[in-house]
């Protein structure tokens, strides 16, 4: 009699249960690795928007530029502008688009200090900053894009206040205007845009080669001098402060010969 080599009943139920149960944990394994993404994805995006911003704040002051000619107006490092009167016309080309608006006011923020114990806002010129990419990729003709975007490159002026230039509704927080090309007066002029919604305070610090100052102004300077370094410490609405320092890698100020020089007070 030959025997029967196929599975019995009790073979097919218990390899059915264990499909089942390896089915089942599997899928629960799944759920938990795609609810662990999607917490750790929250976790990291104002960790990387942090990061963006510190960075482009870090790249528009590593760019900081004074002339080596006292006598030039058009360069400049401050954090009262009012204190540099114009002297010149300025080219403040009025823009609007998205988020941007045309600043063409003096911001109220002068002279303000933080509670940090810095001042919250600061205005100087730069230059070698990177063409924006909107602006290579725009079909637009050479006079359009230099209306709108100024030259492509050559002297800029760069602002961080908490109060726009311009006008803008129905937002607060730290403000990035630029102008291009820089004139002589530090207060006006350029695009502006809200570049860390609902900051509430931001202290910039500036060091002279022996400690941390407040305040700096090349207008009050009798040699104009860049610090040789930026510490920005800012705040954002319910949350802990985020400080970081920048090097200014064209200053001449160091430990060996640090600046001396009074500055104006805000």
């Amino acid at each position: 009699m030959r025997k029967s080599t196929g599975l019995t009943l009790l073979e097919l139920l218990l390899a059915l249960v264990f499909t089942a149960v390896l089915t089942a944990a599997m899928t629960f394994a799944y759920g938990v690795a795609l609810r662990s993404g999607s917490k750790i994805n929250a976790h990291r995006q104002p960790f990387e928007e942090k990061q963006q911003v510190q960075e482009l704040i870090s790249r528009y002051i590593k760019h900081a530029y004074l002339s080596s000619s006292a006598q030039d107006p058009n360069t400049y490092f401050t954090t009262d502008p009012i204190s540099n009167p114009p002297t010149t016309a300025g080219n403040n080309t009025s823009i609007t688009a998205g988020s941007q608006s045309s600043a063409g006011s003096s911001s109220s923020t002068n002279g303000a200090t933080s509670q940090y114990g810095g001042a919250q806002q600061l205005v100087f010129t730069a230059i070698g900053l990177k063409v924006p990419d909107s602006y290579l990729h725009s079909n637009d003709d050479f006079p359009t894009l230099n209306q709108d975007f100024g030259p492509s490159s050559g002297l800029a002026e760069i602002s961080f206040s908490l109060t726009p230039a311009g006008s803008v509704s129905n937002q607060t927080g730290l403000f990035l205007r630029i102008q291009q090309p820089a004139d002589s007066d530090p207060t006006e002029g350029g695009m502006e845009r809200l570049l860390i919604p609902n900051c509430t305070d931001i202290s910039f610090q500036f060091f002279d080669g022996i400690q941390w100052d407040p305040t700096w102004d090349t207008v009050s300077q009798t040699t104009k001098q860049l610090p040789s370094a930026v510490k920005v410490t800012y705040t954002v609405s319910n949350g802990d402060p985020t400080t970081f320092v920048v090097p200014i890698l064209t200053s001449n100020v160091t430990p060996q010969n640090p600046d001396t020089q009074a500055e104006s007070t805000p």
